[in-house]
């Protein structure tokens, strides 16, 4: 199932870099803490660090208002618990 929304979230990335007011509207991605609860939001990182961050067999991390590190996947965007 990761893949799957891997090779969506790879094509979408692809089609938003193309278009500077879907960037603007569409390039943040919305990180809920583990620890707090509270939502907030990151810029949506280019395709080509998503690619590297998967080659590479690593995370992306945020840091929240809370202190805590949360670590999302760079194939689904999820935070990891």
């Amino acid at each position: 199932m990761d893949d799957a929304i891997y090779n969506l979230i790879c094509a979408l990335l692809a089609y938003i870099g193309r278009n500077e007011f879907i960037e603007w509207v569409l390039g943040f991605v919305t990180i809920q803490c583990r620890r707090c609860d509270r939502c907030y939001t990151e810029p949506l990182p280019s395709l080509e660090d998503v690619k590297s961050a998967v080659e590479e067999k690593k995370v992306f991390n945020s840091d929240c208002k809370c202190n805590t590190i949360n670590y999302y996947s760079p194939k689904t965007f999820l935070v990891s618990t």
